[in-house]
């Protein structure tokens, strides 16, 4: 089975919300019109912190620190599984000041409101749990 390299930010505001971004509305995507965390494919070359510190730069035009906070397997396919890199940053951009190079819409959603979005790759688990275990704590 062929596994694939991503990484994505949960990127939280003093709000205690966490950023997403809409994807494009294009039928030929993956979960068209679903919303995601910032991130992507880790390129030939390159590791799992340098591809989230690139995605972030490409996509919203952010660098900040960030620390990984999980590391886990999703199937893609039948022949495909997804190593998937979390990582955690805090901001205190408002979404007026985040560039949006990438994506239909970008903003910060709370716990409650993720519940009622549909959400990509699985991510609703994920956020769930975050929300839930709230590993801000140790920040």
């Amino acid at each position: 089975m062929l596994k694939i390299s991503c990484v994505a930010a949960i990127l939280k505001n003093s709000d205690d919300k966490v950023l997403l971004q809409l994807r494009d509305d294009r039928p030929s995507l993956s979960f068209a019109s679903h919303w995601t965390l910032p991130g992507g494919k880790v390129e030939e070359r390159e590791t799992p912190d340098e591809a989230i510190c690139r995605e972030l730069m490409e996509e919203i035009e952010l660098q900040l620190p960030l620390e990984l906070w999980n590391v886990y397997e999703r199937p893609h396919s039948d022949s495909i599984n997804i190593e998937q890199y979390i990582y955690l940053g805090q901001t205190d951009r408002s979404i007026s000041s985040l560039k949006m190079n990438e994506g239909a819409d970008q903003q910060f959603f709370g716990c409650k409101e993720i519940a009622d979005i549909p959400l990509a790759f699985g991510f609703d688990s994920l956020l769930k749990g975050f929300f839930e275990d709230s590993p801000w704590t140790n920040w």
